[in-house]
């Protein structure tokens, strides 16, 4: 998968590249990022969420 491929760091940047686009400068760097790796998780395996609508 390419994002699991990237380190949390280079996925952080782009994430809040994407957001001070979305919302200008009025966002600040979060104090700390989680990034799930489910492709790469053998009790995840590629899962994913959703909330019905």
């Amino acid at each position: 998968n390419a994002i699991e491929g990237k380190s949390d760091q280079r996925i952080s940047a782009e994430v809040m590249s994407v957001l001070k686009k979305m919302f200008r400068e009025g966002i600040s760097n979060p104090e700390k990022i989680s990034v799930a790796r489910w492709n790469s998780d053998k009790f995840a395996y590629g899962s994913y969420s959703h909330i019905p609508p």
